[in-house]
């Protein structure tokens, strides 16, 4: 077991394994890793439709590694890289992070890059955030952190066409306005129905280590 996990390192061995990620999908994205687990053995899997992670229980390991599926169960989800990133969806990610990067608004996402290729196959790394799905810790982040002002600006902000358009619940614009403010929470919603942005259910945001904010680590939707 290696002492120090890095994204580089662990991009190392997937090539000295030679780890071959054709037709991978959450069925046997296990079987793929499993190689892994000799010199990495302590993480676990996870992945939703249309990619995986590595995520690694050490505390001093601050990012997972996700991989997009070729074949997710449902969907054959063909070619690499196209124009409309019908396939790659952690491209999409890089892209949607770079975005709202460029607008002031990439303190809502975790960051998402391409780390590298193995056989050719992209690889890519992202903050990791703490995901707690269960909504009763997310009511209670919410309403410690709530005023009567913030519960105003978020029903004004829930109702408006930006919000039904991105699909965000009232819960989840609630939590972004005792996050981060009022406007800043208006910006981002416009930015996300701007670029059809969906599927901000629970499991797919957390909370930043650092700050306790909310971020979203999965924000590409589906049907891209």
């Amino acid at each position: 077991m290696m002492k120090n996990i890095t994204p580089e390192a662990i991009l190392a061995i997937m090539q000295e394994r030679n780890l071959n990620f054709f037709d991978l999908s959450s069925s046997n994205l296990n079987a793929v890793l499993r190689p892994l687990r000799r010199n990495f053995p302590r993480f676990v899997v996870k992945y939703g439709c249309s990619k995986g992670a590595m995520v690694f229980t050490r505390k001093d390991a601050d990012f997972v590694i996700k991989i997009p599926f070729t074949y997710d169960g449902w969907h054959r989800l063909y070619g690499a890289n196209n124009s409309q990133n019908s396939w790659d969806y952690c491209l999409k990610e890089v892209e949607v992070y770079d975005a709202a990067e460029r607008r002031g608004l990439g303190h809502f996402l975790a960051k998402t890059s391409l780390l590298g290729y193995v056989n050719g196959y992209p690889i890519y790394v992202q903050k990791r955030v703490q995901v707690t799905p269960h909504y009763y810790f997310w009511e209670d982040v919410r309403d410690i952190r709530s005023t009567p002002k913030t519960n105003l600006q978020a029903e004004r902000l829930y109702f408006g066409r930006n919000a039904y358009r991105s699909g965000f619940s009232r819960d989840v614009v609630a939590l972004m306005v005792v996050c981060f403010g009022y406007r800043p929470t208006q910006r981002f919603l416009k930015f996300a129905a701007e670029l059809r942005l969906n599927d901000w259910h629970y499991g797919n945001f957390g909370l930043d280590f650092t700050t306790s904010d909310i971020v979203f680590c999965d924000y590409t939707g589906f049907y891209q």
